[in-house]
């Protein structure tokens, strides 16, 4: 009962996390007709990074539940948090990388399409 409640609150603590990613989610699905492979990008990115905060919020408060419950080593814990650090790293770094792309490939002239032009040129 107590690892429950333990990462119950420390999902709250993700709370204004959880909220950003569902957002970029729900703007995924407002771009989805429009141009597919943004949206596509901007889900993944947003998939990935709620995955990653949801996971990493449950296995901080019940990690230290379940090692005291079997008397481990501390030493052993803080490998543990180590290396779940790390992987919460590398893969929150490729949902940005996927968020940056997103901005370039939403940016990035099309092919097709005439160029906009600079705001500051005058027109004919």
């Amino acid at each position: 009962m107590a690892a429950g409640a333990s990462a119950f609150v420390n999902l709250l603590v993700y709370t204004p996390l959880i909220l950003v990613w569902i957002g970029g989610l729900v703007i995924a699905g407002t771009l989805w007709s429009r141009q597919r492979a943004v949206a596509l990008l901007l889900a993944s990115a947003c998939l990935l990074a709620l995955c990653t905060e949801i996971a990493g919020g449950i296995l901080t408060s019940t990690l230290p539940l379940a090692f005291t419950s079997r008397s481990r080593n501390v030493s052993q814990l803080g490998i543990l948090f180590g290396i779940v650090g790390v992987i919460r790293s590398v893969l929150m770094a490729v949902a940005w990388g996927l968020v940056l792309g997103t901005v370039v490939r939403a940016v990035a002239p099309r092919p097709g399409l005439p160029a906009e032009r600079d705001a500051r040129e005058p027109r004919p």
